[in-house]
């Protein structure tokens, strides 16, 4: 009889994040969504489609999708403090690089 003691732990559930600054953890969906996003976040991304020739429209798509996420993750960080919509547009990026 093997040892399955390894494949019976439950997984670790890892703590949600918390925001970092008071004001975002007492806004509202409806406050936060009235930011405006970070574009710095957005710009690089941008810069790789245009590079890569892409049609406007899809740019603009991908950009409305941006500020759509970006919003609604508003005052949510990443463990590393970073905002969480970093890691989507970095995962974008790579994809965007793949092309």
């Amino acid at each position: 009889m093997t040892d399955n003691s390894e494949n019976n732990k439950e997984e670790e559930i890892l703590p949600v994040n918390e925001p970092i600054d008071d004001k975002a953890e007492n806004a509202t969906i409806e406050q936060q969504s009235d930011t405006e996003p970070d574009f710095s976040i957005f710009e690089p991304l941008k810069e790789m489609l245009e590079a890569q020739h892409r049609p406007a429209a899809d740019i603009k798509e991908i950009e409305d999708a941006f500020i759509f996420a970006a919003k609604l993750h508003a005052g949510q960080y990443r463990i590393s403090e970073e905002p969480y919509i970093i890691h989507p547009v970095e995962v974008a990026k790579i994809l965007t690089d793949l092309m």
